[in-house]
């Protein structure tokens, strides 16, 4: 495209067709062994962009050509495409939407390719209807597409070293959109377990996925109102494999689903408190730093955000409650008194109503 774009424009070129193909030892491509044969393109390439060859030799891809594992890219394959900047009057949107339509071309309408995607295929189309592509497919610029996570000539799976998606570089690569959730996350209880090389603390991935991620008011969302509870936080704090290895109370959830709000949100009340309601999403911390949503001193600012009238008798009991432990005496008689009174009422209505 550069050399296509300079001679239209009437403009020397800084690559010419002879620093590429030569002069009078021109040879076809189709030939073995020859200039730009796809197994020598990687090294003919190179000889100009050889900190570009030297990455992409050590990704995913350049592994998979030097093998000649069918389907896998040759620099041709993708830069056939207008997918650069390199022109410097590319249309941004239109170079992302590109870059993104030809890697969903190659793992899903290249059966090769299709066949050896990880984890599945499916995984990879559910990109297009995630936040991220949605909001490209509707003109906005700077949403994500494949390149701003998965980078380009230097691409590794997930458990390769030096992935730019891996469990431990992910915070990064989201970070990089995100910065003012990743600082909240990393100054959270769950940001600094990620410290400890022992723990296997989430990731922005856990609650949100990778690509399928729809906003949070789409109710397929992870994130969304009413799931929250069900498919982000209980996955961690639920198992007692997860909850005995790191000291968590295993309660919590359980005690939570039996609560007034938890029951109104099983119910379909999306208005009813879930767990990122009180302890917030990215800034979760314990209730001892003075600093938490749910510390002692600030838990009727917190309630009060949903119960203007919040007051100090917020603060009377606990919040989930304890399995087993006995109740506080202001506590123990609210719902047997209810009982007995609702039972009066109708027993009263039952016998003198009818005279």
């Amino acid at each position: 495209p550069q050399l296509a774009q300079a001679i239209r424009i009437g403009k020397e070129p800084r690559a010419s067709f002879k620093d590429c193909h030569g002069t009078h030892d021109i040879v076809s491509p189709k030939v073995p062994g020859s200039k730009f044969h796809a197994s020598r393109l990687t090294e003919s390439c190179g000889k100009c962009h050889d900190k570009a060859v030297e990455t992409f030799r050590g990704s995913t891809h350049g592994k998979a050509l030097a093998a000649e594992v069918k389907g896998a890219p040759t620099c041709l394959a993708c830069h056939r495409q207008n997918i650069t900047f390199a022109s410097g009057t590319a249309d941004s949107l239109a170079v992302k939407s590109a870059q993104a339509r030809l890697c969903l071309t190659c793992h899903l309408d290249t059966p090769d390719v299709r066949a050896r995607t990880s984890p599945t295929a499916g995984f990879v189309a559910r990109w297009d209807s995630s936040s991220h592509g949605a909001l490209l497919q509707h003109g906005k610029v700077q949403a994500a597409n494949c390149v701003s996570c998965h980078g380009s000539h230097g691409i590794r799976g997930k458990t390769e070293p030096g992935s730019t998606v891996s469990r431990d570089s992910i915070v990064v690569t989201c970070a990089k959109c995100h910065a003012a959730t990743e600082k909240k996350f990393n100054q959270s209880v769950h940001g600094m377990a990620r410290s400890d090389p022992r723990t296997d603390s989430m990731t922005c991935a856990t609650c949100h996925s990778e690509h399928a991620k729809p906003g949070p008011a789409d109710a397929r969302s992870g994130v969304a109102t009413k799931a929250v509870p069900a498919q982000a936080c209980s996955r961690c704090h639920d198992p007692v494999a997860l909850s005995g290895k790191y000291g968590i109370a295993s309660d919590r959830f359980r005690n939570f689903s039996d609560s007034y709000h938890g029951l109104a949100g099983r119910g379909g009340a999306v208005e009813a408190a879930n767990c990122a309601s009180c302890h917030t999403a990215h800034d979760v911390k314990p209730r001892t730093d003075t600093t938490s949503s749910v510390n002692r001193a600030n838990r009727v600012a917190n309630c009060g955000r949903c119960h203007p009238r919040a007051s100090d008798r917020f603060n009377i009991g606990a919040v989930h409650g304890k399995a087993g432990a006995r109740a506080k005496p202001t506590l123990t008689w609210v719902m047997p008194g209810g009982i007995i009174l609702i039972a009066g009422l109708a027993g009263g209505l039952f016998l003198f109503g009818r005279s």
